[in-house]
């Protein structure tokens, strides 16, 4: 599940994409095998762009009042489960 900001920035870069090829599919002197391989790109990239338009937005907060106890020996170990838990709403305190 992406985050808010991920979605965000895939939905920032999908939409300059989709422009750049649209500009680039305008140019009548493109041979037509690469104008395939183009136009299909740019349909599954629009494609991809709408199923991230209609995605639920992720609730912020959810687990506003639940505590979790990261107890383990390895630091980095820790951070990544810090990561995961504030990825999924957790509160860091």
């Amino acid at each position: 599940m992406f985050t808010p900001i991920e979605v965000k920035f895939l939905q920032i870069e999908l939409k300059n994409f989709i422009s750049r090829s649209q500009k680039r599919l305008e140019d009548t002197q493109i041979k037509e095998d690469k104008r395939e391989i183009m136009e299909t790109k740019l349909i599954a990239a629009v494609s991809i762009a709408n199923k991230l338009d209609h995605l639920t937005p992720v609730q912020e907060n959810i687990h506003k009042e639940a505590r979790v106890l990261i107890v383990d020996d390895v630091e980095s170990m820790r951070k990544v489960h810090r990561h995961y838990f504030m990825e999924c709403g957790f509160n860091w305190l």
